[in-house]
């Protein structure tokens, strides 16, 4: 299945609407029944801090996919370095596909201790 039309809504604690978004990229695009994917997205709420937040709710309506578009990469070498200059990672790889590819979105997303999710990094 292919994602489409997805969104998701910020909350404070009190219930009031912080920010809407679309998600851009969801991580696999395609899913077979039964796996996990994952909806990254970035924004910036102005004035708001973490401790604000109260929940985040997301939405997302799949279609049924044909399994000929669905392309398979690997993943090889894959290395997690901290920035020399800053408190940041540095996520460096090899991806392979199996048919040939115009373009790709890549995540790499952070879990920590008992599967809690800590952010994500991703490029085109």
């Amino acid at each position: 299945m292919a994602p489409h039309d997805t969104d998701y809504q910020i909350f404070d604690k009190s219930g009031d609407v912080l920010e809407t978004g679309g998600f851009t990229y969801a991580y696999p695009q395609h899913l077979a029944p039964g796996q996990v994917g994952y909806f990254a997205d970035e924004t910036l709420i102005d004035g708001a801090k973490p401790d604000q937040i109260g929940k985040v709710e997301a939405d997302a309506f799949f279609s049924e996919a044909d399994s000929a578009e669905a392309t398979t990469f690997e993943f090889d070498r894959i290395k997690v370095i901290r920035e020399e200059f800053s408190d940041g990672y540095v996520v460096s790889g090899l991806i392979t596909a199996d048919q040939d590819t115009d373009s790709a979105a890549v995540a790499v997303l952070f879990f920590g201790s008992g599967g809690k999710f800590l952010g994500f990094t991703s490029t085109n």
